[in-house]
């Protein structure tokens, strides 16, 4: 296996951390839904429309595998069908973020929108929600990390859950001790492969560069498993991002090259990061790309400063994982425009709902929500 860079890699550890916001997210859903507020709540918060933050789309035996992360970042294809069958049921017209600039830039939209985005890009981007999107002849926006599909960028989780997934007992690389010592863990519940991905994930992230690669490779050979496979097989390649272009129902974005929290960078690296992604796309696609998704997309990851970056380079728009519904005052605010994240244990039909009429915005967004009203 060639050098592969590991700079995008995400943490899989901090599973209670996220399973306490979910927690919290799906508590406050599940009242706004069951008492109905959120349909009283619609008419103030609803705005223009909505744009939803997706990674994955998966098959229902993939949804039943064991994997903490793979399940973190994805949706089932059941559940994108019910999406799309609901925002239609009610008066939604599925767009692209070109359209989204059109009637923001313009200040008025005459009919309600909504638009699927999906990050990264992943192969089931392809094998799945474009299936469906064919079957609904909806569009789909699709925001391309180009060291990913350039196979120089690679996330290690699905090589590790695989393996994991795949055992009963894992022989992992110590915390502690000489470079090549391994120890033996049990994987032989959900419990114990859980705590057998948290310490891998430690390890891993905690490793310089120039060993997570031999790690990796390490890992595969103690348990006679072959960790790279499922990793080269996880992203879209460019064959495939060709044909869905040329479907017209699929309009590509930027996503940086290496997946790296662009707050982290200098401001010229942040730049470097950001066009070379958008020209990667359109040298293979022969069309420019006017759209770009910040990794993460956090306020700890994308500011102000992203913001204007992304505006200086010539983007259309910038889209962040910030949660709240569009309205035509995001016209102001074209770099930085938020989602509603589904993903995961936030991702069934009553989230949708409740997400897309706008109540949770106030509660999730703040003081950033009033700002964009007035």
């Amino acid at each position: 296996m060639a050098a592969a860079n590991w700079t995008c890699v995400r943490s899989i550890s901090p599973f209670r951390l996220v399973a306490i916001r979910t927690t919290i997210a799906n508590a406050a859903a599940a009242a706004l839904f069951y008492s109905g507020i959120y349909h009283l709540l619609g008419p103030a918060f609803r705005g223009a429309g909505c744009v939803f933050a997706l990674h994955k789309v998966v098959t229902a035996r993939e949804w039943n595998q064991f994997g903490p992360m793979n399940r973190y970042l994805s949706i089932s294809e059941e559940l994108f069908e019910a999406m799309i069958h609901t925002l239609m049921d009610l008066d939604y017209e599925i767009v692209t973020m070109s359209q989204i600039s059109q009637r923001l830039n313009a200040g008025r939209s005459d009919h309600r929108f909504a638009c699927f985005t999906f990050d990264d890009g992943y192969r089931d981007n392809y094998e799945v929600a474009f299936r469906i999107s064919r079957k609904h002849n909806v569009p789909i926006v699709i925001y391309l990390a180009t060291g990913m599909v350039d196979r120089i960028t690679v996330e290690p989780w699905r090589g590790i859950e695989s393996l994991i997934a795949a055992r009963d007992k894992v022989r992992v690389p110590a915390e502690a001790g000489g470079a090549d010592r391994f120890e033996e863990m049990r994987a032989d519940t959900e419990q114990t492969k859980t705590a057998c991905c948290e310490h891998l994930s430690r390890v891993i992230a905690a490793a310089p560069a120039e060993r997570k690669n031999r790690l990796l490779t390490g890992l595969g050979e103690e348990n006679g498993f072959d960790a790279w496979g499922p990793i080269q097989s996880l992203s879209l390649d460019w064959a495939l991002v060709r044909s869905m272009q040329e479907s017209g129902l699929v309009e590509f974005g930027a996503h940086t090259v290496r997946h790296l929290s662009l707050a982290s960078l200098s401001s010229r690296d942040a730049a470097d990061e950001m066009l070379n992604s958008a020209n990667r796309v359109a040298a293979e696609l022969g069309t420019a790309v006017r759209h770009f998704s910040y990794p993460y997309g956090t306020p700890a990851h994308a500011g102000e400063r992203e913001f204007r970056i992304c505006r200086e380079l010539g983007f259309e728009t910038g889209v962040t994982t910030r949660h709240g519904t569009l309205t035509l005052a995001h016209r102001n605010a074209m770099q930085s425009l938020p989602r509603l994240t589904l993903n995961g244990h936030v991702a069934n039909l009553c989230n949708v709902k409740v997400f897309a009429s706008g109540a949770m915005t106030p509660l999730e967004s703040g003081w950033r929500f009033w700002r964009t009203k007035s």
